[in-house]
């Protein structure tokens, strides 16, 4: 196993929960999940291939954790995940992996949201623990867990 895959279904069309994902993850992106903790002042994902995924936290103290690098909009968007597995912010682009996340609308209002997350292995040493950890109850799943909820008010 060298990659986590998670699947999902939202009572969503796939524009909306493709918005909740991107532009609303300053609403489910859960701030225990961050640097910044209580002082934390947004978590944002710029919808553009080239754009960055990033926390802002006190006086606009911006930490960086991924670049977005592919983007269909309202279908597909793919970022590299550049939190080392020493859960720090990794700058150099080469020693990060990669998370895809797919939006398929299955019916009207109903959109299967697959995601991916790979290449563990550029992190390093400790790359394994960290794929573990990533796709343990307390890695993607809670995350896909607390966007669930959000596309769910």
């Amino acid at each position: 196993m060298d990659k986590i895959t998670k699947h999902l279904r939202v009572k969503l069309s796939a524009a909306e929960a493709f918005d909740r994902f991107t532009k609303h993850i300053h609403r489910w992106w859960p701030i225990d999940y961050t640097w910044s903790g209580g002082l934390l002042q947004e978590v944002r994902i710029d919808a553009r291939v080239g754009g960055l995924c990033s926390e802002i936290g006190p006086y606009n103290f911006r930490i960086d954790w991924g670049r977005v690098t592919d983007l269909e909009s309202n279908r597909l968007i793919r970022f590299t995940w550049q939190i080392s597995s020493g859960r720090v912010p990794e700058p150099d682009p080469k020693k990060s992996s990669e998370v895809t996340v797919v939006f398929e609308e299955v019916f009207e209002s109903l959109t299967e949201v697959k995601l991916e997350h790979r290449n563990f292995q550029l992190h390093g040493p400790g790359w394994i623990e960290y794929l573990k950890a990533m796709d343990s109850s307390g890695g993607w799943t809670y995350l896909l867990d607390c966007y669930r909820e959000e596309c769910e008010r």
